[in-house]
């Protein structure tokens, strides 16, 4: 029984982390860019490091992310659908 569980939940995270990629893949290139920064690459930027890169404040930084995270939403809640 416990296999059973344990192949079931690592279904699911694949399945999910499929959906996830495709989702992020939807996003404009330059938002990509900004995921990968954040969440996905092998050392993630802070907000305040990202934002000295590309000569731009923290707070627009965090304002964009906030968007981007509500656009994945949106697409992985249309996906659902």
């Amino acid at each position: 029984m416990d296999e059973t569980h344990d192949t079931e939940e690592e279904a699911s995270g694949r399945i999910l982390k499929e959906e996830l990629h495709a989702a992020v893949r939807a996003l404009a290139p330059e938002d990509q860019r900004l995921v990968e920064a954040w969440y996905l690459s092998e050392q993630p930027m802070t907000e305040a490091a990202y934002a000295e890169e590309i000569g731009t404040t923290r707070r627009a930084v965090h304002h964009r992310k906030q968007k981007i995270l509500q656009k994945l939403r949106s697409i992985l809640a249309a996906d659902r659908l």
